[in-house]
């Protein structure tokens, strides 16, 4: 390395889209255990936390803008879903969304966007809806892993096979079914029988 060398700087940036405060680390020295006396001597690195719920950056790009600015709508918990709807439905009045921010905030949320055809189509509130569509199908999954928890341990392949089911109304068949099993053995000849899982 010749002196006039230099290295580019590396800025680091956390985008947090969590509905609870972030309550962690945001900095090296945050996550290390280091004595006291010692800590004058070790480098520490700040992490820039940006909490889309809470945030007061400022964008040119308007792609940038529209994005944070319904990522804040989304996770406004202070705000019930049927007023986060009408707030959503106001700003794409007055703003013409680009497909690519509606497809991020879709991929952030872990929702897929719907095809007709080759076109895609999803507007932010059939996005709103797709979203507590996942929300309710995670919930009564767990639900269902909660009471087969009471009957031993789960296999991670039977673990993974549930928290991946989307559709309710399977889901509800196994909720009842699970509730009604002696064993987790007996959960699945049920819904083996039933030709939801592998045989």
């Amino acid at each position: 390395m010749r002196r006039e060398d230099k290295f580019l700087p590396v800025v680091s940036v956390v985008i947090y889209y969590g509905e609870k405060k972030w309550d962690g680390a945001k900095d090296l020295h945050g996550v290390l255990d280091i004595p006291e006396e010692i800590k004058p001597f070790v480098g520490n690195y700040p992490m820039h936390l940006v909490e889309v719920a809470d945030n007061q950056l400022s964008f040119e790009n308007a792609n940038n803008i529209d994005l944070f600015e319904m990522m804040k709508i989304l996770y406004d918990t202070t705000n019930s879903r049927k007023q986060r709807v009408q707030r959503v439905q106001e700003y794409e009045k007055e703003h013409d969304l680009d497909d690519d921010v509606i497809r991020v905030l879709a991929a952030i949320n872990n929702v897929q966007i719907k095809r007709t055809g080759k076109k895609e189509e999803m507007n932010m509130c059939s996005l709103f809806e797709e979203i507590a569509r996942e929300n309710k199908a995670e919930g009564k999954a767990e639900s269902v892993l909660e009471l087969l928890e009471d009957y031993g341990e789960i296999s991670e392949e039977l673990r993974m096979t549930v928290m991946q089911q989307a559709d309710l109304a399977i889901l509800k068949e196994w909720h009842k079914a699970a509730a009604r099993a002696g064993s987790i053995e007996e959960f699945e000849r049920v819904v083996k029988s039933r030709g939801y899982l592998q045989k």
